[in-house]
Protein backbone atom coordinates (compact mmCIF):
# COMPACT_ATOMS: atom_id res chain seq x y z
CA UNK A 1 0.00 0.00 0.00
CA UNK A 2 1.20 3.54 -0.91
CA UNK A 3 0.00 6.54 1.17
CA UNK A 4 0.83 10.04 0.92
CA UNK A 5 0.20 12.27 3.04
CA UNK A 6 1.46 16.20 2.68
CA UNK A 7 0.45 19.70 3.56
CA UNK A 8 0.38 21.76 0.42
CA UNK A 9 3.71 23.46 0.14
CA UNK A 10 5.64 19.97 0.92
CA UNK A 11 4.49 18.23 -2.37
CA UNK A 12 4.22 18.69 -5.89
CA UNK A 13 4.49 15.56 -7.45
CA UNK A 14 2.31 13.08 -6.14
CA UNK A 15 3.48 8.61 -6.99
CA UNK A 16 -0.05 6.82 -7.14
CA UNK A 17 -1.07 3.07 -8.60
CA UNK A 18 0.58 1.66 -10.77
CA UNK A 19 3.30 4.21 -10.76
CA UNK A 20 1.54 6.79 -12.52
CA UNK A 21 3.22 10.16 -11.06
CA UNK A 22 0.24 12.78 -10.33
CA UNK A 23 0.53 15.99 -9.50
CA UNK A 24 -2.07 18.10 -6.83
CA UNK A 25 -3.77 19.49 -9.56
CA UNK A 26 -4.83 16.80 -11.05
CA UNK A 27 -7.62 15.78 -9.18
CA UNK A 28 -10.21 18.11 -10.34
CA UNK A 29 -13.17 15.68 -10.54
CA UNK A 30 -15.59 15.79 -7.14
CA UNK A 31 -15.07 12.02 -6.18
CA UNK A 32 -17.88 12.72 -2.67
CA UNK A 33 -20.09 16.05 -2.20
CA UNK A 34 -20.73 16.01 1.75
CA UNK A 35 -24.21 17.12 2.34
CA UNK A 36 -24.03 18.43 6.00
CA UNK A 37 -20.09 18.38 6.54
CA UNK A 38 -17.89 21.88 5.77
CA UNK A 39 -14.59 20.64 6.82
CA UNK A 40 -13.67 18.02 3.72
CA UNK A 41 -13.86 17.20 -0.30
CA UNK A 42 -13.50 14.00 -1.36
CA UNK A 43 -11.35 14.26 -5.21
CA UNK A 44 -10.29 12.08 -7.85
CA UNK A 45 -8.26 12.58 -11.35
CA UNK A 46 -10.22 12.79 -14.64
CA UNK A 47 -8.11 9.75 -15.96
CA UNK A 48 -9.18 7.54 -12.55
CA UNK A 49 -9.34 3.72 -12.57
CA UNK A 50 -7.58 3.01 -9.82
CA UNK A 51 -9.47 4.29 -7.21
CA UNK A 52 -6.97 6.61 -6.37
CA UNK A 53 -8.65 9.67 -4.35
CA UNK A 54 -7.32 13.22 -2.65
CA UNK A 55 -8.92 13.72 0.76
CA UNK A 56 -8.63 17.02 1.82
CA UNK A 57 -9.39 18.52 4.70
CA UNK A 58 -10.27 22.17 5.65
CA UNK A 59 -9.45 24.34 8.91
CA UNK A 60 -8.24 20.94 10.93
CA UNK A 61 -8.12 22.89 14.34
CA UNK A 62 -9.93 25.80 15.85
CA UNK A 63 -8.04 29.47 15.59
CA UNK A 64 -6.88 31.58 12.48
CA UNK A 65 -4.67 30.02 9.67
CA UNK A 66 -5.24 26.26 10.48
CA UNK A 67 -4.32 25.56 7.15
CA UNK A 68 -6.24 22.96 4.78
CA UNK A 69 -4.18 19.79 4.76
CA UNK A 70 -4.60 16.75 2.43
CA UNK A 71 -4.02 13.02 1.56
CA UNK A 72 -3.70 10.90 -1.42
CA UNK A 73 -5.15 7.14 -1.11
CA UNK A 74 -3.94 4.73 -3.89
CA UNK A 75 -7.68 2.83 -3.54
CA UNK A 76 -6.47 -0.28 -1.29
CA UNK A 77 -7.98 0.19 2.00
CA UNK A 78 -5.93 0.80 5.11
CA UNK A 79 -6.02 -2.12 7.37
CA UNK A 80 -3.85 -1.20 10.24
CA UNK A 81 -4.60 2.32 12.05
CA UNK A 82 -3.96 3.99 14.76
CA UNK A 83 -6.52 6.83 15.65
CA UNK A 84 -5.44 9.40 18.76
CA UNK A 85 -9.43 10.45 19.33
CA UNK A 86 -12.00 8.35 20.59
CA UNK A 87 -14.38 9.66 18.18
CA UNK A 88 -12.55 8.43 15.66
CA UNK A 89 -12.35 4.57 17.17
CA UNK A 90 -16.42 4.98 17.36
CA UNK A 91 -16.63 5.54 13.85
CA UNK A 92 -14.25 3.03 13.17
CA UNK A 93 -16.17 0.46 14.53
CA UNK A 94 -19.29 2.20 12.86
CA UNK A 95 -17.77 1.14 9.55
CA UNK A 96 -16.98 -2.29 11.07
CA UNK A 97 -13.22 -2.05 11.10
CA UNK A 98 -13.07 -1.88 14.51
CA UNK A 99 -10.50 -5.12 14.08
CA UNK A 100 -8.32 -3.03 12.15
CA UNK A 101 -7.46 -0.75 15.43
CA UNK A 102 -3.72 -1.47 16.38
CA UNK A 103 -3.46 1.69 18.31
CA UNK A 104 -5.26 4.34 20.63
CA UNK A 105 -4.49 7.57 23.04
CA UNK A 106 -5.67 6.15 26.31
CA UNK A 107 -7.00 3.07 25.76
CA UNK A 108 -8.39 2.59 29.95
CA UNK A 109 -11.11 5.46 28.42
CA UNK A 110 -12.38 3.91 25.88
CA UNK A 111 -15.95 2.16 25.83
CA UNK A 112 -16.85 0.99 22.52
CA UNK A 113 -17.40 -3.36 23.04
CA UNK A 114 -15.50 -4.15 19.59
CA UNK A 115 -11.93 -2.60 21.26
CA UNK A 116 -12.43 -3.17 24.55
CA UNK A 117 -13.04 -6.87 23.71
CA UNK A 118 -9.16 -6.67 22.16
CA UNK A 119 -7.64 -4.14 24.43
CA UNK A 120 -4.78 -6.87 24.95
CA UNK A 121 -3.86 -6.34 21.00
CA UNK A 122 -4.00 -3.08 21.07
CA UNK A 123 -1.38 -0.80 21.53
CA UNK A 124 -1.76 2.71 23.84
CA UNK A 125 0.56 4.81 22.20
CA UNK A 126 0.24 8.06 24.71
CA UNK A 127 -0.87 11.38 23.92
CA UNK A 128 0.15 14.05 22.15
CA UNK A 129 3.08 15.24 23.68
CA UNK A 130 3.80 12.18 25.28
CA UNK A 131 3.75 9.88 22.64
CA UNK A 132 5.34 6.60 22.78
CA UNK A 133 7.24 5.76 19.50
CA UNK A 134 8.67 2.63 20.13
CA UNK A 135 4.88 1.25 20.32
CA UNK A 136 4.07 3.29 17.73
CA UNK A 137 6.26 2.10 15.32
CA UNK A 138 6.21 -1.53 16.18
CA UNK A 139 2.16 -2.06 15.97
CA UNK A 140 3.43 -0.77 12.29
CA UNK A 141 0.64 1.61 11.26
CA UNK A 142 -0.61 2.27 7.45
CA UNK A 143 -1.88 5.26 9.08
CA UNK A 144 -2.49 7.47 11.95
CA UNK A 145 -5.43 9.72 12.50
CA UNK A 146 -4.76 12.56 14.20
CA UNK A 147 -6.68 15.95 15.16
CA UNK A 148 -5.70 19.64 16.40
CA UNK A 149 -7.03 21.50 18.76
CA UNK A 150 -5.39 25.09 19.11
CA UNK A 151 -2.59 24.18 16.16
CA UNK A 152 -0.72 21.02 14.29
CA UNK A 153 -0.18 18.27 16.57
CA UNK A 154 3.03 17.66 17.63
CA UNK A 155 3.53 14.31 16.41
CA UNK A 156 3.68 15.49 12.81
CA UNK A 157 7.45 16.26 12.51
CA UNK A 158 8.02 12.88 14.42
CA UNK A 159 5.95 11.13 11.89
CA UNK A 160 7.41 12.79 8.89
CA UNK A 161 10.54 11.30 10.25
CA UNK A 162 9.54 7.54 10.47
CA UNK A 163 7.55 7.60 7.38
CA UNK A 164 4.31 7.15 8.52
CA UNK A 165 1.21 8.30 7.17
CA UNK A 166 -0.80 10.64 9.13
CA UNK A 167 -4.11 12.94 8.33
CA UNK A 168 -6.18 15.37 10.08
CA UNK A 169 -9.79 14.10 10.79
CA UNK A 170 -11.79 17.12 12.29
CA UNK A 171 -14.95 15.89 12.61
CA UNK A 172 -14.93 18.18 15.89
CA UNK A 173 -14.86 21.53 13.68
CA UNK A 174 -18.72 20.62 12.58
CA UNK A 175 -20.78 22.58 14.18
CA UNK A 176 -23.89 20.84 13.17
CA UNK A 177 -24.93 17.09 14.15
CA UNK A 178 -25.23 15.70 11.01
CA UNK A 179 -22.00 17.10 9.59
CA UNK A 180 -19.67 15.49 12.63
CA UNK A 181 -21.60 12.17 11.63
CA UNK A 182 -20.77 12.65 7.70
CA UNK A 183 -17.11 12.44 8.79
CA UNK A 184 -18.02 8.53 8.84
CA UNK A 185 -17.60 8.95 4.67
CA UNK A 186 -14.00 10.60 4.73
CA UNK A 187 -13.14 7.37 7.02
CA UNK A 188 -14.32 5.12 4.58
CA UNK A 189 -12.57 6.10 2.05
CA UNK A 190 -9.27 5.16 4.02
CA UNK A 191 -10.63 1.97 5.12
CA UNK A 192 -12.56 1.16 1.64
CA UNK A 193 -16.11 1.05 3.26
CA UNK A 194 -17.94 4.11 1.07
CA UNK A 195 -20.87 2.03 0.62
CA UNK A 196 -21.57 1.35 4.23
CA UNK A 197 -20.80 4.86 5.14
CA UNK A 198 -22.97 6.24 2.67
CA UNK A 199 -26.12 3.36 3.82
CA UNK A 200 -25.28 4.48 7.61
CA UNK A 201 -25.55 8.23 6.97
CA UNK A 202 -28.68 7.75 4.83
CA UNK A 203 -30.22 6.24 7.63
CA UNK A 204 -28.85 8.34 10.29
CA UNK A 205 -30.38 11.72 8.46
CA UNK A 206 -33.67 10.18 8.09
CA UNK A 207 -34.10 9.03 11.39
CA UNK A 208 -32.48 12.79 12.87
CA UNK A 209 -35.27 14.49 9.97
CA UNK A 210 -37.63 12.23 11.40
CA UNK A 211 -37.06 13.58 15.23
CA UNK A 212 -36.91 17.03 14.07
CA UNK A 213 -40.11 17.17 12.28
CA UNK A 214 -41.65 15.97 15.75
CA UNK A 215 -40.06 18.36 18.14
CA UNK A 216 -40.76 21.34 15.54
CA UNK A 217 -44.58 20.37 16.25
CA UNK A 218 -44.42 20.83 20.30
CA UNK A 219 -46.33 23.38 21.89
CA UNK A 220 -43.51 26.19 23.43
CA UNK A 221 -39.99 25.83 23.61
CA UNK A 222 -38.46 25.55 27.18
CA UNK A 223 -35.13 27.63 27.95
CA UNK A 224 -31.71 25.93 28.18
CA UNK A 225 -28.69 26.96 30.07
CA UNK A 226 -25.55 24.90 29.53
CA UNK A 227 -22.00 23.61 31.34
CA UNK A 228 -21.06 24.16 34.57
CA UNK A 229 -18.08 27.08 35.68
CA UNK A 230 -14.89 26.97 36.17
CA UNK A 231 -13.57 28.90 38.63
CA UNK A 232 -15.09 32.59 38.30
CA UNK A 233 -15.87 31.80 34.55
CA UNK A 234 -18.43 29.90 32.68
CA UNK A 235 -17.71 28.61 29.13
CA UNK A 236 -20.43 28.49 26.67
CA UNK A 237 -20.91 27.19 23.12
CA UNK A 238 -22.07 29.90 20.76
CA UNK A 239 -25.63 29.59 19.61
CA UNK A 240 -24.81 27.88 16.14
CA UNK A 241 -22.35 25.18 17.80
CA UNK A 242 -22.92 22.12 17.92
CA UNK A 243 -24.99 21.12 21.52
CA UNK A 244 -27.01 24.35 20.99
CA UNK A 245 -27.96 23.31 17.71
CA UNK A 246 -29.23 20.23 18.86
CA UNK A 247 -31.26 22.03 21.54
CA UNK A 248 -32.84 23.65 18.77
CA UNK A 249 -33.79 20.54 16.87
CA UNK A 250 -35.24 19.29 20.25
CA UNK A 251 -37.52 22.41 20.10
CA UNK A 252 -35.76 23.93 22.87
CA UNK A 253 -34.72 27.69 23.57
CA UNK A 254 -30.86 28.03 24.30
CA UNK A 255 -30.10 31.24 26.43
CA UNK A 256 -26.49 32.27 25.75
CA UNK A 257 -27.22 34.81 22.73
CA UNK A 258 -23.42 36.26 21.38
CA UNK A 259 -22.37 37.46 17.97
CA UNK A 260 -19.02 35.69 18.63
CA UNK A 261 -17.90 32.91 16.34
CA UNK A 262 -15.63 31.21 18.37
CA UNK A 263 -16.25 27.29 19.51
CA UNK A 264 -16.81 28.25 22.72
CA UNK A 265 -17.05 31.81 24.89
CA UNK A 266 -15.96 32.32 28.82
CA UNK A 267 -18.98 34.04 30.20
CA UNK A 268 -18.30 35.84 33.76
CA UNK A 269 -20.13 33.98 36.74
CA UNK A 270 -22.53 36.37 37.52
CA UNK A 271 -23.88 36.93 33.92
CA UNK A 272 -23.76 32.92 33.28
CA UNK A 273 -25.75 32.58 36.98
CA UNK A 274 -28.56 35.30 35.34
CA UNK A 275 -29.41 33.18 32.49
CA UNK A 276 -29.18 29.76 34.41
CA UNK A 277 -31.73 31.56 37.08
CA UNK A 278 -34.33 31.99 33.91
CA UNK A 279 -33.33 28.42 32.33
CA UNK A 280 -36.16 25.88 32.38
CA UNK A 281 -33.80 22.86 31.67
CA UNK A 282 -30.03 22.66 32.87
CA UNK A 283 -27.77 20.44 30.67
CA UNK A 284 -24.38 19.04 31.12
CA UNK A 285 -23.20 20.57 34.41
CA UNK A 286 -19.85 19.55 34.64
CA UNK A 287 -18.70 16.16 36.27
CA UNK A 288 -22.03 16.20 38.15
CA UNK A 289 -23.88 12.43 38.75
CA UNK A 290 -26.75 13.60 41.16
CA UNK A 291 -27.41 17.11 42.62
CA UNK A 292 -25.64 16.91 45.82
CA UNK A 293 -22.68 17.15 44.07
CA UNK A 294 -23.94 20.40 42.39
CA UNK A 295 -24.36 22.20 46.11
CA UNK A 296 -21.23 20.91 47.00
CA UNK A 297 -19.51 22.71 44.33
CA UNK A 298 -21.28 25.77 44.72
CA UNK A 299 -24.29 26.23 47.09
CA UNK A 300 -25.67 29.05 45.12
CA UNK A 301 -26.14 26.68 41.83
CA UNK A 302 -28.49 24.41 43.76
CA UNK A 303 -31.16 27.31 44.54
CA UNK A 304 -32.30 27.81 40.65
CA UNK A 305 -35.44 27.22 39.50
CA UNK A 306 -34.16 24.08 37.49
CA UNK A 307 -32.84 22.35 40.24
CA UNK A 308 -35.92 22.81 42.45
CA UNK A 309 -38.03 21.43 39.64
CA UNK A 310 -35.49 18.71 39.34
CA UNK A 311 -34.55 19.41 35.53
CA UNK A 312 -30.74 19.03 35.21
CA UNK A 313 -29.58 16.38 33.45
CA UNK A 314 -25.95 15.39 32.42
CA UNK A 315 -24.36 13.56 29.56
CA UNK A 316 -22.79 11.24 31.34
CA UNK A 317 -24.81 7.82 31.59
CA UNK A 318 -22.37 6.24 30.05
CA UNK A 319 -18.51 5.93 31.67
CA UNK A 320 -16.18 3.66 32.22
CA UNK A 321 -14.43 2.88 35.52
CA UNK A 322 -11.31 4.57 34.65
CA UNK A 323 -13.13 7.80 34.01
CA UNK A 324 -13.99 7.62 30.18
CA UNK A 325 -17.26 8.91 28.75
CA UNK A 326 -19.02 7.57 25.44
CA UNK A 327 -20.62 10.49 24.84
CA UNK A 328 -17.09 12.37 23.69
CA UNK A 329 -16.55 8.93 22.11
CA UNK A 330 -19.82 7.41 19.87
CA UNK A 331 -22.32 10.47 20.17
CA UNK A 332 -20.98 12.27 16.91
CA UNK A 333 -21.58 8.81 14.91
CA UNK A 334 -24.98 8.97 16.50
CA UNK A 335 -26.58 12.51 16.58
CA UNK A 336 -29.84 11.00 16.24
CA UNK A 337 -29.59 8.74 19.36
CA UNK A 338 -28.51 12.32 21.04
CA UNK A 339 -31.63 13.97 19.75
CA UNK A 340 -34.03 11.31 20.94
CA UNK A 341 -32.47 12.13 24.11
CA UNK A 342 -33.26 15.95 23.74
CA UNK A 343 -36.28 15.44 22.90
CA UNK A 344 -37.58 13.01 25.68
CA UNK A 345 -36.02 15.83 28.24
CA UNK A 346 -37.16 18.70 26.68
CA UNK A 347 -40.63 17.52 25.57
CA UNK A 348 -40.99 13.97 27.20
CA UNK A 349 -44.78 14.12 25.77
CA UNK A 350 -43.72 13.26 22.82
CA UNK A 351 -41.04 10.43 23.27
CA UNK A 352 -43.01 9.23 26.86
CA UNK A 353 -41.36 5.58 27.17
CA UNK A 354 -38.01 7.05 25.83
CA UNK A 355 -35.04 5.57 28.16
CA UNK A 356 -32.35 8.01 28.22
CA UNK A 357 -29.24 6.32 26.44
CA UNK A 358 -26.24 9.27 26.86
CA UNK A 359 -28.27 11.57 29.40
CA UNK A 360 -28.65 10.58 33.07
CA UNK A 361 -31.40 12.51 34.99
CA UNK A 362 -29.96 14.35 38.18
CA UNK A 363 -31.70 13.50 41.53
Amino acid sequence: MKWFGFLPALAAILLGCNGVQRSESDYTMTAYEPVYASGFEIKAPQDSTDGSRLLVTRSAWQGDGAPQTELVVDGRPAMRLVAMSSSHVAMLDALGVADCIVGVSGKQFLSTPAVVDRLDQVADVGYDGNIDYEKLVAVDPDIVLLYGVNGASSMEGKLNELGIPFVYVGDYMEETPLGKAEWLRFLAEIVGRQQRADSLLSEIALRYTELERLASAAAGRPSVMLNMPVGDQWFLPTPGGYMPRLIADAGGRYLFATDDSRTSVPVDFEAAFEMLSRADIWLNPGMATDLESIAQLAPKLSQVPAVAAGSVYNNNARTTPAGGNDFWESSAVHPDVVLADLIAIIHPELLPDRELYYFRHLR
